[in-house]
Formats: structure tokens, sequence, C-alpha cells
């Protein structure tokens, strides 16, 4: 009797891990991906400029001068930033004289007694009245 139990036990599990193993493959053969052929899409070549060749849009800034070195200093929606004009007029380089100008990025080095954020090259100075 102890024998014929034991078989039937036996008998069950072997079923239902047939059964979960058919519904295994099942799910697996449902997730397999397809290989489709590439598709090659002619592109258009786009004159891509260089960060340093676009202009800001206009901006006002404040120069300060430190260690005998005029700065900008610039505050923004995204937060103040130091800058280092490679160009800046010497009409305009008075201490807390505020200015409206356009800029692009420099690749030039930093100044060696310069703790600046950027270096610009600037354009269209304009200088603001109080």
């Amino acid at each position: 009797m102890k024998k014929l139990v034991v078989g039937i036990m036996i008998c069950t599990v072997s079923a239902s891990f047939a059964q979960s193993d058919e519904q295994m493959r099942a799910s697996k053969s449902s997730m397999r991906v397809q290989a489709r052929p590439a598709v090659v899409v002619d592109q258009p070549e786009v004159a891509a400029a260089s960060r340093t060749a676009l202009k800001s849009s206009e901006v006002t800034g404040v120069i300060r001068i430190k260690n005998g070195t005029p700065f900008i200093d610039l505050s923004t929606s995204t937060g103040a930033r130091r800058m280092f004009a490679v160009n800046l007029p010497k009409r305009a380089a008075v201490e807390g004289q505020t200015i409206r100008f356009t800029y692009t990025l420099d690749n030039s080095a930093k100044p060696a007694n310069a703790q600046c954020d950027q270096v610009i090259r600037i354009y269209d100075v304009a200088t603001v009245k109080k």
C-alpha cells in the first residue's frame, strides 16, 4: 500500500512539472523576436556649427576686476558664472560697469591668475546706464 501511494505521488508531481514546463515553453516562444532586415534611410547632411561658432542671445553682465584682470559676472536663470573675455574693450573694463553683449566660447587658455568658469569672445558690446 505504501508503495502504491508513493507511486501515485511521483506521477502527480511529474505531471505538474510537465505542465509547468509546457507553459514556460509557450511563453518563451511568444516572446521571441523576429529578425527584420535593416532599412537604410538617406539623411541629408547638416552643417553643424561648433560651440565656438554659435553666438549666444544678448546677455547682461557686470565687470569685476580681480588682481588687475577684468572678468564678467553673468547671472542667469541657470546660475551665476564668471567669464573672462579675451577681447574686452578697454573702455568697458571699469569695476562695477554693467554691459550688454553677445558671446561665443573661446578655446584659448584661461589666464594664470584667473578663476573663471569660461573663456569667451564678446560681440556687440554696449554699456548699460544705471
